[in-house]
């Protein structure tokens, strides 16, 4: 916010400082939404990867020794199914926000006004 308020003449501060929030409001609204998008779609798309692979294992899974009904036992499977999909999609996406943050640093130290009159 310094680099954004140093250029301003003190009669503008305020009105910048109003536009600096509601962009930063908007930017945060805007990302949240890219991001909850990105981890539906990753939820359903390692949902269908674990259940190929598990049609794939139908023969080696022991559903005949469980003391369940096999309704339930399919429930049961689906319901894990489901919650590891969602903790893959989680994985990916704090993994992507982990990069963000560290590679966002370097972008905010490059580009600070101290930097540009350094090189100059």
């Amino acid at each position: 916010m310094i680099y954004t308020m140093s250029q301003l003449k003190p009669e503008e501060v305020a009105a910048g400082s109003g536009l600096i929030g509601f962009i930063r409001t908007i930017g945060i609204a805007f990302s949240t939404s890219l991001i909850t998008t990105h981890w539906h779609d990753a939820a359903i798309v390692n949902r269908a990867g674990i259940v190929e692979r598990l049609q794939a294992a139908n023969g080696h899974l022991p559903i005949g020794e469980i003391a369940m009904p096999p309704v339930q036992v399919l429930g049961t499977l689906d319901r894990i199914v489901q919650d590891q999909a969602v903790m893959v999609a989680t994985n990916d996406i704090y993994l992507l926000l982990a990069v963000i943050v560290a590679v966002l640093p370097v972008v905010v130290w490059t580009a600070s006004p101290r930097s540009a009159k350094a090189a100059l």
